[in-house]
């Protein structure tokens, strides 16, 4: 609706000031009749001018362009509030076209650009039904359009050479080009974001473990319901490809298994039995778990992780990462009726979009307890969680927090309360990460600090220098 603040007619021709409306609604108005005007566009600190002569757009300027071009710029921004003016200066004409023209090509250029602005998915699915059903769940968000569905992944690089896309969902199982080959394709010639979206059958953990080798940003079970379930599962999906659109892929670095058993090497330091480090991996992380020294931070104390994939893949991920790294694994997965422990010589697994307690009333025990409220805010649950585990624990262990790859950032009164308790980190280096957003919140609220006055630790390197300096402190 137009706003109009200012009115005025006892002077020869319309005056005044109007927002709220569009340059096409406006000149309709004002050339209708036929006087001579001005009228000034201001928005944001910009400036720009039209002047009108018998019905018609005559010349219009701005700090940097004239005439049509003029036009077309000061069309196309938003929230202007226009200045209305009698005219009595002659003007030269540098507008020829009819405005009307004119305001259609700048709603055309608008159009495209609010396109360009949207996150484009492509879906690749053989099942022509299901794909159907993910295109209405990924679009009930407007900030999304699917730019095309291939049954298969000839058909998908066929798409990604005709077609602007910042994502694509991955079935894993496909007939002529499988889900892994594809995967392969797609990230080498195109280094493009993609989450697998699949039915992963019971047993299937090695199969999982590819797809993240070869570089999938993120894993999505198809969904096995409908009605309340189907929109919850359509909001994670969302989400998770919002975050994956912005995925820096060319940081991806295939992962190589060790050569060496660590089981051989290592012993538990049991003389240092004071720190509680926790681990907390969100998208983009899944192969960053298998570069952690985690037998530097077993050997010196409890290990608590945090995961964001989904709840049904966090004990194949637990798996994998006992099966490559030799770390005996306890995955809690909020189902248990009596209070579990901690363990001291293994990773304890949480699932951080489900609530947690934890109770502390042992001497040299900790128990971990599910909470009523099984879904949450990936980021609500983790700092949640982390939080109750601080509170109870900072006065009896040593605590540190090790950041992996991750798409949102921490809160700044969550980052306060870690300081406050004294909570040291440990950061890889951004350029590693696939989504440093994490990372960049810790360095951005803290490293400009002096650590003496914020009472914060920062320890920044390579994952095995992370490892050292975690063992020696």
């Amino acid at each position: 609706m137009a706003e109009e603040k200012r009115s005025d007619t006892t002077q020869k021709g319309l005056r005044g000031t109007i927002s709220n409306v569009s340059i096409s609604q406006l000149l309709q108005m004002v050339c209708v009749g036929q006087s001579p005007l001005m009228i000034r566009a201001l928005c944001e600190g910009k400036e720009g001018v039209f002047y009108i002569k018998d019905g018609q757009v005559l010349h219009a300027i701005t700090d940097q362009k004239t005439g049509e071009d003029a036009f077309l710029e000061i069309a196309l921004w938003d929230d202007v509030l226009f200045e209305i003016v009698p005219c009595v200066e002659d003007v030269p004409q540098t507008i020829l076209k009819p405005w009307e023209y004119l305001a259609l090509e700048a709603a055309r250029i608008k159009d495209e650009y609010e396109k360009e602005k949207l996150i484009h998915v492509l879906i690749v699915d053989d099942s022509s039904f299901f794909a159907r059903q993910l295109k209405r769940i990924i679009e009930e968000d407007p900030e999304f359009v699917v730019v095309g569905v291939a049954n298969n992944g000839e058909e998908a690089i066929g798409y990604m050479e005709d077609e602007i896309v910042d994502v694509v969902t991955l079935d894993a199982f496909m007939p002529v080009m499988p889900g892994d080959t594809t995967l392969k394709h797609l990230m080498i010639r195109y280094s493009v974001p993609v989450v697998v979206v699949s039915a992963f059958l019971e047993g299937s953990t090695d199969i999982l473990f590819d797809f993240m080798r070869l570089g999938a940003v993120d894993v999505c079970s198809k969904p096995q319901n409908r009605g309340e379930g189907l929109e919850q599962y359509g909001r994670t999906l969302r989400s998770i490809l919002k975050k994956a659109s912005k995925a820096k892929t060319d940081r991806f670095r295939r992962w190589k298994p060790e050569s060496e058993s660590s089981d051989e090497i290592f012993k538990f330091n049991e003389k240092y039995n004071k720190k509680l480090l926790i681990i907390v991996g969100a998208e983009g992380s899944h192969m960053d778990w298998f570069r952690l020294p985690l037998w530097d931070f077993l050997s010196v104390g409890y290990v608590v992780c945090f995961s964001s994939m989904d709840k049904e893949f966090i004990p194949a991920l637990a798996e994998l990462v006992s099966k490559y790294k030799g770390c005996n694994v306890k995955v809690f997965s909020g189902k248990e009726q009596e209070n579990i422990a901690l363990n001291r010589k293994v990773l304890n697994f949480l699932y951080a979009r489900s609530r947690w307690k934890f109770d502390v009333s042992g001497a040299e025990e900790y128990k971990v307890l599910p909470d009523v409220v099984s879904q949450v805010d990936w980021r609500e649950g983790v700092e949640t969680a982390i939080l109750d585990i601080v509170d109870l624990l900072h006065e009896r262990l040593d605590i540190g927090i090790l950041c992996l790859s991750g798409g949102d950032a921490f809160s700044d009164a969550w980052l306060d309360s870690m300081a406050e308790r004294k909570v040291k980190w440990l950061l890889p280096p951004e350029d590693v990460l696939l989504f440093p957003d994490m990372v960049e919140s810790v360095l951005k609220k803290f490293e400009h600090l002096n650590n003496d006055k914020c009472n914060v630790c920062i320890v920044r390197g390579e994952y095995t220098y992370l490892g050292s300096a975690w063992k020696e402190e």
